[in-house]
């Protein structure tokens, strides 16, 4: 393949790519879907379940999810902003440690 058809090659998949991006939200809905992953960074994610049945058999479930920002140890604020940003195209209104008071 010559280096002229591996760019018109290249510059077909990067616009088929950009077209299939989603549309930007309003901040607000951005801050909205983006406070998850804030609190991942924040904590780990813990889980806790108890269940019955009518035969009287009790069922319990624990888990612990750590996000790969929480081990990383990034600042939850940053991982907001980053989120907000890269949804939005905008900064957002308030730090995620704001709406978390």
């Amino acid at each position: 393949m010559s280096i002229r058809v591996a760019h018109v090659v290249l510059a077909s998949a990067v616009a088929v790519l950009s077209s299939c991006a989603a549309e930007p939200v309003s901040v607000e809905r951005a801050m909205a879907m983006c406070e998850s992953q804030a609190r991942e960074a924040a904590a780990p994610v813990k889980s806790l379940e108890i269940g019955a049945n009518s035969d009287g058999n009790v069922s319990t479930s624990v888990s612990i999810g750590l996000s790969a920002a929480y081990l990383a140890g990034r600042n939850p604020d940053e991982v907001f902003e980053n989120c907000v940003i890269a949804r939005s195209g905008e900064e957002p209104t308030r730090l995620y440690s704001e709406l978390t008071k």
